[in-house]
């Protein structure tokens, strides 16, 4: 199954710093877990990707072969946690946020966790029914916020997990719904 990155196109809108705003868009929606994805508008590359359609740009046909089957074991454990939310302990804490994959030795089904992956996704958990996909990268140093590759990625799951933590009562979530439209967003 591939993740539909074509998903009904809602948006939340956030702001991350002066003049930058974030929207958070549906990307595919499982039997116990809804997730979605981080664009930040307007950004110095002028893409139009939001962060997770970026990691898979930069990693699904990937010309190094242990990048690349790191890159489709990611994606195989988040159609996993999507239909057993039960599977949500597998991400990984990296402070208040979180990343894929789960530290090695995990197994979820057909996914066996080797050991020095070097691949991360960094996400956000807002509830066992919502998950927020970031971006990643391919982490060199110990810990993300001193890796090149990832620190930025890193911070940016960091700050939004912090602020929704800091604001969790102002979220009116409902079920698996994120609250949608400009007049749900919120600053920060």
């Amino acid at each position: 199954m591939e993740l539909n990155t074509n998903f009904n196109r809602l948006k939340w809108q956030l702001s991350l710093k002066v003049n930058t705003f974030i929207t958070i868009e549906p990307i595919q929606e499982f039997k116990c877990i809804k997730f979605y994805a981080v664009k930040v508008e307007g950004d110095e590359n002028g893409s139009e990707y939001n962060e997770f359609e970026k990691f898979n740009e930069a990693f699904r046909e990937h010309a190094n072969e242990i990048i690349r089957d790191e890159f489709f074991d990611i994606i195989s454990i988040i159609e996993e946690i999507g239909e057993n939310n039960e599977l949500l302990r597998f991400l990984r804490p990296e402070n208040s946020a979180f990343a894929l994959p789960p530290k090695h030795k995990a197994r979820i089904r057909s996914v066996k966790i080797k050991a020095h992956t070097k691949l991360r996704l960094y996400c956000v958990l807002l509830n066992n029914q919502i998950v927020i996909l970031c971006n990643g990268g391919w982490k060199t140093e110990n810990h993300p916020q001193d890796c090149p590759n990832v620190s930025t990625h890193f911070r940016l799951a960091e700050k939004l997990a912090n602020y929704i933590n800091k604001n969790r009562s102002d979220f009116p979530t409902m079920d698996k719904e994120m609250p949608v439209g400009d007049e749900n967003g919120f600053y920060f």
